[in-house]
């Protein structure tokens, strides 16, 4: 399998130093999310989105392990992914940033901050995409920067 940018990142990255939900390990985490963003299509990628839910999310609950996998998914977007895996990807962003922490009040603001690095990477995704899936990606950016989610609808909506 051919490693980008998300791979590298995992990779990279100690799992074992974040917390993540329940009785999950870092070496679950880790496998599940090369799996999710390696994935060739929509049904492999929700295949894999178990992995990842119960590990770094569980309802509207986000674990320390959301952080740096904030940063992974952002990282995937630069890389060459199909079309309905980056949707998926996009969505994992939309779960993470919409979630809150009881144990860690700042890890909500953490995670917005590293997807803040993706800002223009999630612009593009919207300007690639159409209905849904640029809702989609629109409302990852609202969560990021209402301003310049406001500002790149615009753009969007200006003919050409």
């Amino acid at each position: 399998m051919a490693v980008g940018y998300g791979e590298y990142l995992i990779n990279s990255t100690d799992w074992s130093s974040f917390a993540l939900c329940g009785s999950q390990s870092a070496e679950d985490l880790a496998p599940a999310l090369w799996a999710f963003i390696g994935s060739k299509g929509s049904k492999a990628a929700r295949s894999a989105w178990g992995g990842i839910e119960n590990a770094a999310f569980a309802q509207n609950t986000i674990y320390g392990a959301a952080e740096p996998a904030v940063s992974v998914l952002i990282a995937s977007l630069a890389d060459d992914r199909p079309a309905a895996v980056r949707q998926w990807i996009v969505e994992l962003l939309r779960f993470l940033l919409l979630g809150g922490s009881v144990e860690d009040a700042d890890l909500a603001s953490r995670c917005r901050n590293r997807a803040r690095a993706g800002l223009w990477l999630l612009a593009h995704e919207a300007r690639q995409t159409v209905g849904p899936a640029r809702e989609g990606a629109l409302e990852v950016l609202s969560l990021i920067d209402a301003n310049t989610a406001k500002g790149v609808a615009e753009v969007l909506a200006t003919p050409k």
